[in-house]
């Protein structure tokens, strides 16, 4: 599961996150969290729902995302170029809760970069335009979007998790939630 302080979360959305393994594990290891898995129908659709899981199918660039609490993005800003990537940040921050955050589990790249991580990054670039990003390049993502990085932490697997919030709380409507 990812090594983070889940205390003040009650529902996590996983997007993008495949067949739901990391969901799973994360759900297990947390027995009061719910979570929505979110992923292309085509991925999500052998998935079963079970007690505290639910699936939806869904474009992210196109459909609207479940209202979450956190948002966990596993291994797929790497994958888009950083108008695709900022705008997945963007569906996400539009969807969560007030005060929601959003997770992301990527390696980070050096600046510079070391060998390794340049071949890596040419890698993603020419599969679709993706890259590698460094924690200041995650900085200015976020910071496009209306949100910042408030901590990185890197973990066990070798990958860093990162934690966005919004810079200013969502606006609520007079006299109601929202």
């Amino acid at each position: 599961a990812i090594e983070y302080d889940w205390s003040s979360v009650t529902d996590v959305v996983d997007v993008g996150g495949g067949t739901g393994v990391m969901l799973a594990t994360l759900l297990a290891a947390h027995p009061r969290l719910r979570g929505t898995l979110f992923d292309l129908p085509q991925v999500v659709g052998s998935v079963e729902p079970a007690e505290r899981l639910t699936v939806a199918a869904g474009n992210v660039f196109h459909d609207p995302l479940p209202s979450g609490d956190a948002y966990v993005l596993s291994q797929v800003l790497h994958g888009w170029a950083d108008e695709g990537a900022a705008e997945i940040l963007r569906r996400c921050a539009e969807a969560g809760r007030d005060d929601a955050r959003v997770l992301i589990v990527e390696g980070l790249i050096s600046e510079p970069p070391s060998a390794d991580q340049a071949s890596f990054d040419l890698f993603m670039f020419t599969l679709g335009g993706g890259r590698q990003r460094s924690l200041d390049d995650f900085g200015r993502l976020a910071k496009s979007e209306g949100m910042e990085v408030r901590s990185s932490k890197p973990l066990s697997t070798g990958n860093s998790l990162l934690e966005l919030r919004s810079r200013s709380p969502k606006s609520r409507p007079p006299g109601g939630d929202a």
